[in-house]
């Protein structure tokens, strides 16, 4: 991060929790925070750059998920786990695996 000016000051942190809805659909929810590592009188300014740019990075990530996820291919590759998911999350707690 040192070709962004106060890179050195902070630190972006983002936490991405996938949580299945359904048989065959998912919730994604981001957290993104900015931790600063030394105090800044631009902190106001960096704080919304970090979200303005973040926010546009992840919405074309999300386009590119989705188109892939659509594909035959992938949609085939993914059915094992999913089937397997599902049956993990629908198995009464006794049969439940231990660690």
């Amino acid at each position: 991060m040192f070709d962004i000016p106060y890179g050195d000051f902070f630190r972006v942190e983002g936490r991405w929790e996938i949580t299945s809805t359904g048989p065959d659909t998912t919730k994604l929810h981001l957290t993104l925070g900015v931790n600063f590592t030394k105090k800044t009188w631009f902190k106001g300014k960096i704080e919304a750059g970090v979200m303005k740019e973040s926010g546009e990075s992840y919405q074309r990530w999300l386009a590119l998920a989705r188109a892939e996820l659509k594909k035959p291919e992938v949609i085939e590759r993914l059915k094992p786990a999913v089937s397997q998911a599902n049956a993990a999350r629908l198995a009464p707690v006794s049969s439940m695996p231990r660690n």
